[in-house]
């Protein structure tokens, strides 16, 4: 079982900005200079693997999103901004058909991506939408109303079924699926992924407080909906599982800030085996 962060960030996208990208480049040309003076001889790439982290990788500015595979079996966890490079990048390896898509909110940041996922828009193709709320369909619709979006949510030609998340084990594909409420408005739910004997946490910073006895037996921890006290709650979480990682950052978190931390932050399009 695999899962690739297609958006980390929460609440609103957020990019470099000029400023912000030019400082990289400058410190990404300076470090450059100073390893050819040691060795002009040195490779590109080897310069690129030796710079210091926040300026050779991006935690990116796409919102939550999440793909989790296992063979040709896929969820999709979120359908935030980062959806919208999702679906490109399922319809150039030509993946159709049925798709399993796992909401654990309706917040923006979960869900306003849907109406730029290319699939949507392939007829044939045939969507089970999970949530642990029964109106998931409302939500949905109420969010492509057309005053706010030209393509209503029911005018996409795929077809599209509704399913309720409990925290009793079910079967999506191959994998078995649990999923816990979150226990207030600024958290999401929470799921429990196993496939083949390894299990996925991804999970809210309250209800890992609570509730650390979900975590039996995972191999990966995803922290999820975090605030300023993400070193506390590492520390409260890191004996529970081999890794544990921190997705969801806030629009404000700069590589910079999360490279001096003491724990794993996800970045855009990393990919990690459970």
């Amino acid at each position: 079982m695999d899962v690739k962060f297609w958006g980390v960030r929460s609440d609103v996208p957020s990019s470099l900005s000029t400023e912000e990208m030019q400082s990289r480049v400058k410190q990404a040309v300076l470090f450059a200079h100073e390893a050819w003076k040691v060795n002009p001889d040195l490779p590109p790439d080897e310069v690129i693997a030796s710079l210091p982290v926040h300026i050779k990788r991006l935690i990116g500015g796409e919102t939550r999103c999440l793909e989790i595979t296992a063979g040709t079996d896929r969820i999709i966890i979120d359908v935030g901004t980062g959806a919208r490079r999702l679906g490109y990048d399922l319809m150039m390896r030509g993946v159709k058909g049925e798709f399993n898509v796992i909401l654990t909110s309706t917040r923006w940041d979960h869900v306003q991506g849907w109406p730029f996922f290319v699939p949507v828009y392939i007829p044939g193709n045939s969507f089970t939408l999970f949530s642990s709320v029964s109106d998931l369909r409302e939500r949905l619709e109420r969010q492509q109303d057309f005053a706010f979006f030209p393509v209503g949510f029911q005018e996409s030609p795929s077809t599209k079924t509704f399913a309720v998340l409990t925290e009793t084990s079910q079967h999506i594909q191959s994998f078995q699926v649990q999923c816990f409420r979150a226990l207030d408005a600024m958290s999401s739910d929470s799921l429990r992924i196993t496939h083949s004997g390894r299990t996925l946490l991804l999970v809210s910073a309250a209800l890992i407080r609570k509730r650390p006895e979900i975590a039996e037996g995972a191999s990966l921890i995803l922290l999820q909906d975090v605030d300023t006290s993400a070193v506390d709650v590492y520390e409260a979480t890191r004996h529970l599982a081999a890794r544990v990682v921190f997705t969801d950052h806030a629009p404000a978190l700069s590589d910079r800030e999360a490279s001096m931390q003491p724990f794993t932050s996800a970045s855009e399009l990393d990919q990690m085996e459970v």
